[in-house]
């Protein structure tokens, strides 16, 4: 298949994918992975992104510190209709955790709700000073009464509602910062997100009209403002919950403004004072609770801790108004139990005016941009519009290459089982099982590990590139051999010489290497350690060396076990996926090998190339050992593999690295072997061979 057809595969399949296979796709993962990778690696943290397509499911987004998991079809996604709008969502989602990443100290939000579970304030108590109103300082009091009771379950039932509100202090906190800090694309799209949340929030007419309890209408209240700065209010009502809100909205202000974790804990024991009174209307249901659980002695569960009945029937009635609050409150990020990494340290705190100014334009913006009757518009912001629609092009072209390269993968898996099919290997190999392992996909180190391997091995293959194509250069230009005993001139000037040598030759200009590579690694067992590793070291060069130079080049490793040969394809002549050089870094020592299936099926791959020069290396520690196959009978395959194929045109190099070395050498013969004495100059001495075949 050649590069035209590739391309109209590619262009087809990009027609057929939709808005559910992009956004599930490892290309889709990879992009928002990269823009992850952007925003924490420039404060030196990593975080891992973790995708689904879910539209059937409520998730949104989460971390825990060090994976994010976000569902590409949650609810925000799932409201805007265009593709790109859908992007930005999950792009601000993205830009949100990695905010709690950075900045977020985890270890003061679990201290903090464990200390509401023991009946405490963390990290101090508030003062009755710090209140002017005399209500708020009467809801402290009652705050401490209810601690110094101790009653679990009232305490379990603060404890939720502070975690929640430590969570839309901290999601202020965080986005701020992040908006502030990557404007663009991560400072809309989480901007898109907060305005749209709002939207889908019910209004404070309908919590009321539909029963919210008082404490879930006044905390989507504060997240509503912590949003967008404003509340979802269209019928102007006034009532106690505007009262508390306007009442709470310095300390918001002051809290999602505040660096220290610690100072915005405090701030939220504030709005804890504030809202007491709607969070003191539950516990008279609770309070009902215990009446009813009342034994025939008038004792009750509160004040008889052996009545089971009370208690249960107290604990059943928390667990129902936990369950409501659960489908009541609106969501805000949760902070997972087992986050323990303090907060980046952040060298500016405060936000410019410029940069106030720049998120207020955003917001505006994006404000213009969703209506009443579609749900969106356009961007008036034109770059970022075509920024993120590039994007998305970018990103549907690279999975259609993806998709189009993994068909490509699996017809040529089929093609080299089929290849075994049609190999005669002989009588001592009858019963004996070849199975192709080609790797489809990357396990997700490899290109890692490539690239820090290079560092080293890539120089080495650029030296003996440069060599080659000085060559290659005199070639294009043509050039004259003097000196010769025969030729198709004379030179007059060579008349001196004694030695005959007085003829020339002109070689025509010439720029092609005809010749292709064959690489067939021993992966048995003994060679673990060291020679393993040279052995990749030389695959790595030598695939690096004749890709620059478009040499056709297939590397394979062999290993077997019982009846089974395993021969395993790190490089095709005709792959076009680009990751046959990643595939590389998973080279191993296995067990045994059964050499001769090995040899004739890469031979055989040798022989059907058209370049004049086939160049087969195979690199070994010694003789053949796998069931039933070894000694003299293996050795004698072996020759008779080589002469077969000899005899068609290919020209054997058996490099040996282990201590056996005269089996090596009796087995493919003299005049083919190469004795590997230090191990640490082996990649460079096979890659100058092959440099040298590239010239002749």
């Amino acid at each position: 298949m050649n590069i035209q057809q590739i391309k109209c595969l590619i262009a087809d399949e990009k027609t057929k994918i939709g808005e559910g296979e992009l956004f599930s796709s490892p290309s889709y993962r990879n992009y928002l992975q990269n823009i992850a990778d952007n925003v924490s690696g420039k404060y030196g943290r990593g975080a891992f992104v973790q995708t689904e397509y879910a539209p059937d499911i409520d998730d949104t987004a989460s971390t825990d510190n060090f994976t994010i998991k976000i569902n590409t079809a949650n609810i925000l996604a799932r409201s805007f209709r265009k593709m790109s709008h859908k992007n930005l969502s999950n792009i601000g989602l993205i830009g949100h955790e990695c905010g709690h990443i950075l900045f977020t100290d985890f270890s003061i939000a679990k201290r903090f709700q464990q200390a509401v579970l023991n009946g405490k304030f963390y990290p101090k108590k508030p003062a009755a000073k710090d209140f002017r109103s005399k209500t708020y300082k009467n809801n402290l009091a009652e705050i401490l009464k209810v601690f110094d009771e101790q009653n679990p379950v009232k305490l379990k039932v603060i404890s939720k509602i502070a975690l929640y509100l430590s969570n839309v202090v901290e999601d202020g906190y965080i986005e701020r910062l992040m908006k502030a800090k990557f404007p663009g694309s991560i400072s809309i799209g989480i901007q898109l997100n907060n305005i749209r949340q709002t939207e889908i929030m019910p209004s404070l007419k309908d919590m009321i009209d539909h029963g919210y309890k008082p404490i879930s209408i006044m905390a989507n209240l504060l997240l509503q403002y912590v949003k967008t700065g404003r509340i979802e209010n269209q019928d102007d009502i006034k009532n106690e919950y505007t009262d508390v809100l306007y009442d709470c909205i310095q300390t918001l202000d002051f809290a999602i403004d505040e660096r220290n974790p610690k100072e915005r804990i405090s701030a939220v024991n504030h709005l804890l004072v504030y809202c007491w009174q709607f969070i003191s209307s539950i516990f008279d249901e609770i309070n009902e609770s215990e009446d009813e659980g009342e034994n025939p002695n008038g004792d009750t569960s509160g004040k008889n801790p052996s009545n089971d009945s009370a208690d249960s029937t107290e604990n059943d009635t928390a667990d129902e108004i936990m369950n409501q609050l659960d489908s009541e409150l609106c969501e805000s990020s949760e902070m997972a139990e087992n986050m323990s990494a303090k907060n980046i340290e952040i060298e500016e705190t405060e936000i410019s005016e410029n940069e106030q100014e720049r998120m207020k334009h955003e917001q505006t913006a994006i404000e213009n941009m969703i209506s009443e009757d579609d749900g969106l518009t356009t961007f008036n912001n034109d770059y970022i519009s075509k920024v993120t629609d590039n994007e998305l092009e970018n990103i549907v072209n690279s999975f259609a290459e993806w998709k189009v390269f993994a068909a490509v993968e699996d017809s040529l898996a089929d093609g080299l089982t089929e290849d075994v099919k049609q190999i005669d290997f002989g009588n001592i190999h009858r019963n004996v099982h070849i199975i192709i392992n080609r790797q489809k996909y990357l396990n997700g180190n490899e290109i890692e590990l490539y690239n820090k391997a290079m560092i080293e091995l890539r120089p080495v293959s650029k030296t003996l590139q440069k060599c080659v194509l000085n060559v290659i250069k005199q070639r294009q230009r043509g050039f004259t051999e003097r000196g010769l005993y025969m030729g198709s001139r004379i030179d007059h000037t060579a008349f001196y010489r004694n030695d005959g040598k007085i003829f020339t030759k002109r070689n025509r200009p010439n720029d092609e290497i005809d010749l292709s590579v064959g690489v067939l690694v021993d992966m048995s067992g003994s060679m673990s350690g060291e020679r393993i590793k040279m052995a990749q070291a030389m695959a790595l060069i030598v695939y690096d060396f004749c890709k620059s130079l478009n040499i056709p080049v297939t590397v394979y490793g062999h290993d077997s076990d019982y009846r089974n040969v395993n021969l395993y394809s790190f490089a095709e002549f005709d792959s076009i996926d680009g990751n046959d050089k990643y595939r590389l870094m998973n080279i191993y020592a296995g067990s045994s090998n059964r050499d001769g299936c090995a040899v004739r099926y890469v031979a055989e791959k040798l022989v059907k190339r058209n370049e004049e020069t086939k160049l087969f290396i195979i690199v070994s520690d010694g003789q053949p050992a796998a069931e039933n196959y070894c000694g003299t009978g293996a050795e004698q395959d072996l020759r008779n593999i080589r002469k077969e194929y000899v005899a068609k045109g290919i020209t054997f190099i058996a490099a040996a690295i282990g201590s056996d070395k005269e089996a090596i050498k009796r087995c493919y013969g003299e005049q083919c072997f190469l004795d590997i004495t230090d191990l640490k100059t082996f990649p460079l001495t096979i890659a100058k061979l092959i440099a040298k075949y590239a010239i002749e």
